[in-house]
């Protein structure tokens, strides 16, 4: 009898995903795309695609720093104010916002910069930035985003981020300095964080 796909993702696919973290990235590469030829001609894929979508995302992770904070904080290692999560990325609260509603978007595989983000994840990536920067826009509200990105100079995690930063007509920023505002108290940052959500919930049900 064929094992469930829930018990396959659940209970087999995080024990491999261990052993395929420990290997070199370019054999990792060569698994993956082993594992994409095999869903493109398994008859499973074809009659059920989506359930396969989801096991390859267990099975080949992406690959990770173990001191980049970044890095922890996409495997659960450090906590954060989580407001959007998807397959490639994830978007969480900056701790020292400029405004209220500071985003800092995160490609989950270790890229240092745009120049090293592959050419595949470009488009999914500025396609959740888009996303987010409407969420901003509606959710906090707020006028327009100031959407950026640091590569080595000024960046203060070597991981590449999206700054996507609610804006306001008069609202004191100028040019490239960015002075921070820290939030009043951890209530204000959760109602940020669940009005981000609720929007982001409500923009991709659109």
């Amino acid at each position: 009898m064929t094992a469930p796909a829930s018990f396959v993702i659940e209970r087999i696919a995080p024990a491999a995903a261990n052993y395929l973290r420990r290997l070199p990235q370019h054999q990792q590469q060569a698994i993956a795309q082993a594992f994409d030829h095999l869903c493109q001609i398994s008859p499973f894929h074809h009659s059920n695609p989506t359930a396969i979508k989801p096991l390859r995302c267990v099975l080949i992770m992406p690959t990770s720093k173990s001191n980049c904070t970044f890095c922890k904080i996409i495997r659960g290692e450090l906590s954060s104010h989580l407001v959007f999560e998807d397959d490639i990325a994830l978007a969480f609260l900056d701790h020292r916002p400029v405004f209220p509603g500071h985003c800092l978007l995160v490609p989950k595989a270790h890229h240092e910069t745009l120049a090293d983000l592959p050419a595949d994840l470009l488009a999914p990536l500025f396609a959740d930035a888009q996303l987010l920067a409407r969420a901003v826009e509606q959710g906090l509200p707020a006028e327009g985003t100031f959407v950026a990105i640091n590569n080595r100079v000024s960046q203060s995690v070597p991981h590449l981020h999206i700054h996507v930063v609610p804006r306001r007509k008069k609202d004191g920023l100028k040019g490239f300095f960015w002075p921070r505002q820290p939030y009043k108290n951890n209530a204000e940052i959760l109602e940020t964080k669940n009005l981000l959500k609720a929007t982001i919930a409500q923009l991709q049900k659109a």
